[in-house]
Protein backbone atom coordinates (compact mmCIF):
# COMPACT_ATOMS: atom_id res chain seq x y z
CA UNK A 1 0.00 0.00 0.00
CA UNK A 2 1.24 3.40 -0.42
CA UNK A 3 0.95 5.78 2.35
CA UNK A 4 -1.38 8.90 1.87
CA UNK A 5 1.19 12.47 1.78
CA UNK A 6 1.42 14.36 5.17
CA UNK A 7 -0.99 17.27 3.74
CA UNK A 8 -3.53 15.43 2.77
CA UNK A 9 -6.65 15.53 4.20
CA UNK A 10 -8.96 12.91 5.83
CA UNK A 11 -12.21 11.95 5.78
CA UNK A 12 -14.92 9.95 8.03
CA UNK A 13 -17.70 8.17 6.97
CA UNK A 14 -20.55 9.34 10.53
CA UNK A 15 -24.07 8.05 11.01
CA UNK A 16 -26.84 11.38 11.09
CA UNK A 17 -26.86 13.36 14.56
CA UNK A 18 -30.27 14.44 15.36
CA UNK A 19 -29.79 17.70 13.16
CA UNK A 20 -29.00 15.86 10.06
CA UNK A 21 -32.02 13.71 10.70
CA UNK A 22 -34.55 16.10 11.00
CA UNK A 23 -33.52 16.63 7.09
CA UNK A 24 -33.03 12.89 6.30
CA UNK A 25 -33.98 12.12 3.17
CA UNK A 26 -33.30 9.05 1.04
CA UNK A 27 -32.44 11.38 -2.13
CA UNK A 28 -29.78 12.90 -0.45
CA UNK A 29 -25.36 12.19 -1.03
CA UNK A 30 -23.83 10.43 1.49
CA UNK A 31 -21.36 13.98 1.29
CA UNK A 32 -24.37 15.01 3.83
CA UNK A 33 -22.92 12.67 5.91
CA UNK A 34 -18.78 13.60 5.76
CA UNK A 35 -17.85 15.59 8.51
CA UNK A 36 -14.49 17.45 8.25
CA UNK A 37 -12.04 15.84 10.69
CA UNK A 38 -9.94 16.89 12.52
CA UNK A 39 -9.27 19.96 10.34
CA UNK A 40 -12.77 21.46 10.41
CA UNK A 41 -14.97 19.95 12.95
CA UNK A 42 -18.42 19.36 12.84
CA UNK A 43 -20.25 22.54 13.87
CA UNK A 44 -22.85 20.70 16.55
CA UNK A 45 -22.82 23.08 19.07
CA UNK A 46 -23.35 25.97 17.01
CA UNK A 47 -26.34 24.08 15.54
CA UNK A 48 -27.82 23.25 18.99
CA UNK A 49 -27.71 26.93 19.81
CA UNK A 50 -29.10 27.88 16.61
CA UNK A 51 -32.31 24.80 16.96
CA UNK A 52 -32.76 26.32 20.66
CA UNK A 53 -32.43 30.02 19.64
CA UNK A 54 -35.34 28.71 16.90
CA UNK A 55 -37.86 26.98 19.41
CA UNK A 56 -37.20 29.64 21.99
CA UNK A 57 -38.13 32.45 19.32
CA UNK A 58 -40.84 30.81 17.81
CA UNK A 59 -42.32 30.58 21.61
CA UNK A 60 -42.00 33.84 21.86
CA UNK A 61 -43.93 34.19 18.81
CA UNK A 62 -46.34 32.28 19.56
CA UNK A 63 -46.31 34.05 22.63
CA UNK A 64 -47.12 37.26 21.17
CA UNK A 65 -49.44 36.04 18.92
CA UNK A 66 -51.61 34.69 21.78
CA UNK A 67 -50.84 38.10 23.69
CA UNK A 68 -52.52 39.70 20.29
CA UNK A 69 -55.13 37.90 19.99
CA UNK A 70 -56.46 38.05 23.40
CA UNK A 71 -56.10 42.09 23.52
CA UNK A 72 -58.00 42.14 19.68
CA UNK A 73 -60.73 39.74 20.74
CA UNK A 74 -61.10 40.98 24.25
CA UNK A 75 -63.92 43.78 23.15
CA UNK A 76 -65.54 40.77 21.42
CA UNK A 77 -65.83 38.80 24.19
CA UNK A 78 -66.95 41.66 26.45
CA UNK A 79 -69.82 42.37 24.00
CA UNK A 80 -70.58 38.76 24.13
CA UNK A 81 -70.91 38.90 27.78
CA UNK A 82 -73.27 41.85 27.82
CA UNK A 83 -75.11 40.31 25.31
CA UNK A 84 -75.81 37.47 27.18
CA UNK A 85 -75.89 39.03 30.72
CA UNK A 86 -79.07 41.41 29.03
CA UNK A 87 -80.36 38.08 27.44
CA UNK A 88 -80.52 36.57 31.25
CA UNK A 89 -82.22 39.83 32.26
CA UNK A 90 -85.23 39.54 29.73
CA UNK A 91 -85.47 35.41 30.46
CA UNK A 92 -85.60 36.83 34.24
CA UNK A 93 -88.44 39.40 33.47
CA UNK A 94 -90.44 36.91 31.05
CA UNK A 95 -90.39 34.36 33.66
CA UNK A 96 -91.46 36.50 36.56
CA UNK A 97 -94.54 37.84 34.14
CA UNK A 98 -95.38 34.59 33.27
CA UNK A 99 -95.34 33.52 37.56
CA UNK A 100 -97.26 36.71 37.95
CA UNK A 101 -99.93 36.02 35.48
CA UNK A 102 -100.25 32.70 36.89
CA UNK A 103 -100.69 33.63 40.45
CA UNK A 104 -103.44 36.06 39.11
CA UNK A 105 -104.83 33.15 37.07
CA UNK A 106 -104.78 31.02 40.51
CA UNK A 107 -106.23 33.85 42.64
CA UNK A 108 -109.21 34.34 40.33
CA UNK A 109 -110.20 30.46 40.70
CA UNK A 110 -109.04 31.18 44.22
CA UNK A 111 -111.93 33.79 44.34
CA UNK A 112 -114.65 31.48 42.68
CA UNK A 113 -113.88 28.89 45.22
CA UNK A 114 -113.93 31.54 47.89
CA UNK A 115 -117.31 32.95 46.28
CA UNK A 116 -119.29 29.53 46.35
CA UNK A 117 -117.97 28.98 49.99
CA UNK A 118 -119.01 32.29 51.49
CA UNK A 119 -122.52 32.27 49.90
CA UNK A 120 -123.22 28.88 51.11
CA UNK A 121 -122.19 29.84 54.61
CA UNK A 122 -124.27 33.04 54.29
CA UNK A 123 -127.13 30.66 53.13
CA UNK A 124 -127.02 28.74 56.50
CA UNK A 125 -126.46 31.55 58.47
CA UNK A 126 -129.92 33.28 56.99
CA UNK A 127 -131.57 30.01 57.56
CA UNK A 128 -130.57 30.43 61.50
CA UNK A 129 -131.70 33.74 61.05
CA UNK A 130 -134.89 32.81 60.03
CA UNK A 131 -135.69 29.96 62.16
CA UNK A 132 -133.97 32.19 65.50
CA UNK A 133 -131.31 29.43 66.27
CA UNK A 134 -128.00 29.86 67.43
CA UNK A 135 -125.06 28.51 64.88
CA UNK A 136 -122.33 26.47 66.27
CA UNK A 137 -119.18 28.86 67.43
CA UNK A 138 -117.16 27.12 64.57
CA UNK A 139 -119.12 27.84 61.92
CA UNK A 140 -119.21 31.54 62.35
CA UNK A 141 -115.58 31.74 62.57
CA UNK A 142 -115.10 29.63 59.38
CA UNK A 143 -117.41 32.07 57.88
CA UNK A 144 -115.86 35.11 59.59
CA UNK A 145 -112.48 33.87 57.94
CA UNK A 146 -113.92 33.12 54.46
CA UNK A 147 -115.31 36.43 54.13
CA UNK A 148 -111.66 37.92 55.46
CA UNK A 149 -110.28 36.13 52.75
CA UNK A 150 -112.64 37.05 49.85
CA UNK A 151 -113.29 40.84 50.71
CA UNK A 152 -109.27 40.60 50.52
CA UNK A 153 -109.10 39.57 46.99
CA UNK A 154 -112.07 41.79 45.96
CA UNK A 155 -110.68 45.01 47.64
CA UNK A 156 -107.25 44.02 45.34
CA UNK A 157 -109.53 43.55 42.10
CA UNK A 158 -111.56 46.64 42.57
CA UNK A 159 -109.59 49.69 41.26
CA UNK A 160 -109.25 48.07 37.78
CA UNK A 161 -112.80 47.15 37.75
CA UNK A 162 -113.56 51.43 39.23
CA UNK A 163 -111.66 52.78 36.92
CA UNK A 164 -112.55 50.99 33.55
CA UNK A 165 -116.70 51.55 34.21
CA UNK A 166 -115.78 55.02 33.24
CA UNK A 167 -113.95 54.08 29.73
CA UNK A 168 -117.17 51.36 29.00
CA UNK A 169 -119.56 54.17 29.52
CA UNK A 170 -117.64 56.75 26.98
CA UNK A 171 -116.92 53.97 24.42
CA UNK A 172 -120.80 53.04 24.73
CA UNK A 173 -121.87 56.92 24.72
CA UNK A 174 -119.74 57.90 21.78
CA UNK A 175 -120.85 54.57 19.53
CA UNK A 176 -124.63 55.67 20.25
CA UNK A 177 -123.76 59.24 19.17
CA UNK A 178 -122.42 57.13 16.18
CA UNK A 179 -119.02 59.32 16.38
CA UNK A 180 -117.08 56.36 16.43
CA UNK A 181 -114.14 56.17 13.61
CA UNK A 182 -114.37 53.62 11.09
CA UNK A 183 -111.45 51.00 10.76
CA UNK A 184 -110.44 52.62 7.42
CA UNK A 185 -109.84 55.81 9.03
CA UNK A 186 -107.68 54.91 11.36
CA UNK A 187 -104.81 56.36 9.79
CA UNK A 188 -102.23 58.65 11.58
CA UNK A 189 -104.59 60.59 14.11
CA UNK A 190 -105.81 58.81 17.25
CA UNK A 191 -109.11 60.45 18.49
CA UNK A 192 -109.46 60.30 22.86
CA UNK A 193 -111.89 57.43 22.37
CA UNK A 194 -109.15 55.30 20.76
CA UNK A 195 -106.52 55.90 23.60
CA UNK A 196 -109.62 54.91 25.79
CA UNK A 197 -109.78 51.47 24.10
CA UNK A 198 -106.04 50.55 24.12
CA UNK A 199 -106.30 51.37 28.43
CA UNK A 200 -108.91 48.99 28.41
CA UNK A 201 -107.41 46.83 26.40
CA UNK A 202 -104.13 46.67 28.91
CA UNK A 203 -106.25 45.71 32.11
CA UNK A 204 -108.19 43.11 30.37
CA UNK A 205 -106.45 40.93 27.41
CA UNK A 206 -109.82 39.52 26.59
CA UNK A 207 -110.96 43.17 25.29
CA UNK A 208 -110.50 43.67 21.39
CA UNK A 209 -111.51 45.84 19.28
CA UNK A 210 -109.65 46.16 15.99
CA UNK A 211 -109.85 42.64 14.50
CA UNK A 212 -110.51 42.30 10.73
CA UNK A 213 -113.15 39.61 11.73
CA UNK A 214 -115.80 41.85 13.67
CA UNK A 215 -117.33 38.77 15.17
CA UNK A 216 -114.29 38.80 17.36
CA UNK A 217 -114.76 41.66 18.62
CA UNK A 218 -116.28 43.08 22.40
CA UNK A 219 -118.96 45.39 21.67
CA UNK A 220 -118.97 48.66 24.05
CA UNK A 221 -122.80 46.92 25.20
CA UNK A 222 -121.01 43.50 26.12
CA UNK A 223 -118.41 45.82 28.05
CA UNK A 224 -120.35 47.56 29.76
CA UNK A 225 -122.49 45.11 30.68
CA UNK A 226 -119.83 42.90 32.29
CA UNK A 227 -118.19 45.89 34.20
CA UNK A 228 -121.43 47.48 35.49
CA UNK A 229 -122.22 43.95 37.07
CA UNK A 230 -119.02 43.58 38.09
CA UNK A 231 -118.86 46.45 40.22
CA UNK A 232 -123.21 46.05 41.74
CA UNK A 233 -121.42 43.05 43.12
CA UNK A 234 -118.50 44.70 44.39
CA UNK A 235 -120.86 47.01 46.24
CA UNK A 236 -122.86 44.63 47.67
CA UNK A 237 -120.23 42.36 48.71
CA UNK A 238 -119.18 45.19 51.25
CA UNK A 239 -122.51 45.60 52.50
CA UNK A 240 -122.46 41.75 53.42
CA UNK A 241 -119.03 41.84 55.07
CA UNK A 242 -120.35 45.07 57.29
CA UNK A 243 -123.22 43.25 58.45
CA UNK A 244 -121.04 39.97 59.40
CA UNK A 245 -118.28 42.29 60.85
CA UNK A 246 -120.67 44.75 63.14
CA UNK A 247 -123.46 42.97 63.91
CA UNK A 248 -124.14 40.39 66.10
CA UNK A 249 -125.36 37.04 64.57
CA UNK A 250 -129.16 37.00 66.30
CA UNK A 251 -129.34 40.63 65.48
CA UNK A 252 -128.81 40.68 61.84
CA UNK A 253 -131.31 41.75 59.00
CA UNK A 254 -133.07 38.86 57.00
CA UNK A 255 -134.02 40.45 54.03
CA UNK A 256 -130.97 42.90 53.36
CA UNK A 257 -128.72 40.02 54.11
CA UNK A 258 -130.70 37.98 51.87
CA UNK A 259 -130.81 40.33 48.97
CA UNK A 260 -127.09 41.24 49.10
CA UNK A 261 -126.66 37.51 48.70
CA UNK A 262 -128.12 36.92 45.71
CA UNK A 263 -126.94 40.32 44.40
CA UNK A 264 -123.25 39.13 45.10
CA UNK A 265 -123.47 35.62 43.69
CA UNK A 266 -125.48 36.50 40.84
CA UNK A 267 -122.79 39.43 40.22
CA UNK A 268 -120.19 37.13 40.33
CA UNK A 269 -121.05 34.11 38.11
CA UNK A 270 -123.16 35.92 35.64
CA UNK A 271 -120.25 37.32 33.36
CA UNK A 272 -118.48 34.34 33.67
CA UNK A 273 -119.66 32.72 30.17
CA UNK A 274 -119.32 35.96 28.37
CA UNK A 275 -115.61 36.60 29.92
CA UNK A 276 -114.66 33.08 28.60
CA UNK A 277 -116.22 33.21 25.01
CA UNK A 278 -114.62 36.89 24.92
CA UNK A 279 -111.22 35.28 25.83
CA UNK A 280 -111.24 32.41 23.24
CA UNK A 281 -112.14 35.05 20.74
CA UNK A 282 -109.36 37.36 21.67
CA UNK A 283 -106.67 34.48 21.58
CA UNK A 284 -107.98 33.37 18.13
CA UNK A 285 -107.35 37.17 17.20
CA UNK A 286 -103.52 37.42 18.25
CA UNK A 287 -103.05 33.42 17.57
CA UNK A 288 -104.15 34.80 13.64
CA UNK A 289 -103.03 37.94 13.76
CA UNK A 290 -105.30 39.51 11.87
CA UNK A 291 -105.26 42.70 14.38
CA UNK A 292 -103.77 46.09 12.96
CA UNK A 293 -100.39 47.13 13.57
CA UNK A 294 -101.01 50.26 14.61
CA UNK A 295 -102.43 48.61 17.96
CA UNK A 296 -99.47 48.09 18.97
CA UNK A 297 -97.42 51.33 17.28
CA UNK A 298 -100.06 54.05 19.42
CA UNK A 299 -99.74 52.69 22.62
CA UNK A 300 -96.05 54.87 23.33
CA UNK A 301 -98.69 57.61 22.57
CA UNK A 302 -101.40 57.05 25.12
Amino acid sequence: MSKLPTNATTYKLHAPNYVSSLSDNNNETIDKYMIHSPTFPAPVKSSKKSISNLSFSSINNNNGIKQRKSIKFQPEDDNKFSTRLGKNFINLINSIHKKLSRIIELMTYLRLILALTLYSLVLVDVIHIHEKKEKKFWIEIFTQAINAAFIFLTIVGHPKRLRNLPRAIRISWVVMKGKMSTINSYLSTYTEIQKTQINVARDYKWYVYDTLDSSLNCTPIKLLSILLIWNIGTLAQYGISGILWFIPQSKRPEIPYLILTIITSVSEFLPIPAVVIQSKRARMAHNYEIRYTFRYSIQDSC
